[in-house]
């Protein structure tokens, strides 16, 4: 089988677990700089906004192990997501991403400026920089771990790693828009979670769970026509870039904006929704019949 040759023959040999490991100590590391020096800047911020990331990340961790696809092949199985994988997917997307996404942004933006494609710079700056960051995450998550070769195991270990991102970035901004409000740090603060929390919340999740999705049909894909298959994965991978950038656009227009993203958000989740629940019932009906992973 395609899965278990490329995992066997592949991840074994080369250096993804420690490339993995490398790039997850450096992100360990800015991540307790990057709270060091929020807290030296408004520690209110960060003791306000800690409680509130880790119980956005418990939800949607909670949500996700609900899933058949979280408890793998086999209920009692070893590939059901284990601790050590989640903490690696949110350490990837809050510490990895979160840090070198600026060495990939800042290069574009002066570009973009360059160029005046003013609506464009978030989307071109700040969209794919963060994908192809998180991406990159969920391509070494699956190439270390001996048990993770199922395409659906692409769309957890992208939303984990979404979800480490989208927590950190409301953390960052919570604290830096607290700071700017003109009345009160608090009432920023707040005012920032909300606002991120509930409009749009785990957008981050869908489109890595998406790219991620995409990854684990490249990877893993039951596809036995190389062609299609990549075909395949690279719409997949495009699709959760593609809502990234379109919500990411500039829209002067303020109704239009909410319209706008209002359908981004819908197209997002349900296009996650909609993998998750056919992969499910594939899972369901084929569960007996897929041979078991190595490891």
């Amino acid at each position: 089988m395609i899965v278990q040759t490329l995992k066997n023959s592949v991840a074994r040999r080369d250096a993804a677990p420690w490339v993995l490991g490398v790039c997850l100590l450096i992100g360990a590391v800015g991540l307790l700089l990057h709270l060091g020096v929020a807290a030296r800047v408004s520690w209110q911020g960060v003791l306000f906004g800690l409680p509130l990331a880790i119980l956005q990340a418990a939800v949607l961790v909670g949500l996700l192990r609900l899933s058949p696809l979280w408890r793998g092949v086999r209920p009692a199985h070893p590939s059901r997501l284990g601790w050590p994988t989640v903490a690696a997917a949110l350490l990837w997307g809050g510490g990895v991403a979160v840090v070198a996404a600026p060495l990939l942004a800042n290069p574009m933006k002066d570009l973009v400026s360059a160029l005046g494609w003013v609506p464009l710079e978030a989307s071109l700056a700040g969209a794919w920089p963060e994908e192809f960051l998180k991406g990159l995450g969920v391509v070494l998550i699956l190439l270390s771990v001996s048990h993770l070769c199922r395409p659906w195991q692409g769309l957890l270990m992208g939303a984990l790693i979404g979800l480490g991102f989208e927590v950190q970035e409301n953390l960052m901004y919570g604290y830096v828009e607290g700071l700017a409000h003109p009345d009160s740090d608090a009432v920023g603060m707040a005012a920032t979670w909300l606002m991120r929390v509930l409009g749009g919340p785990f957008l981050h999740a869908c489109w890595t769970a998406l790219i991620g999705w995409g990854v684990g049909l490249a990877l893993y894909g039951l596809r036995k026509d190389a062609r299609r298959r990549a075909v395949q994965s690279a719409a997949w991978m495009c699709a959760g870039l593609a809502l990234h950038l379109c919500w990411n656009l500039a829209i002067s227009n303020e109704a239009f904006a909410v319209v706008w993203m209002v359908l981004i958000a819908v197209l997002s989740y349900g296009a996650v929704l909609t993998v998750g629940w056919r992969q499910t019932r594939w899972l369901r009906a084929h569960r007996e019949s897929i041979p078991q992973p190595v490891g």
